[in-house]
């Protein structure tokens, strides 16, 4: 269930734009199939969802 909510991710933040959302999704769908420690990936991702959040707040300010 995991690897298919990374992978539909991967192709929205791609499509969206949110390059490095969709590269660390890369990362966790690799960990997942490779059977690879998820702490590193996770914490990534994290990252990856602060900075995406904080440009579509950014977005929806410019538009409002």
């Amino acid at each position: 269930m995991l690897l298919d909510q990374v992978r539909a991710t991967v192709s929205a933040a791609g499509m969206l734009g949110f390059a490095r959302l969709a590269e660390t999704c890369r990362d966790l769908e690799a960990a997942l199939k490779e059977d690879r420690e998820l702490e590193k990936p996770l914490d990534k991702g994290k990252g990856s969802e602060a900075s995406s959040l904080r440009t579509l707040s950014q977005l929806q300010g410019s538009a409002g």
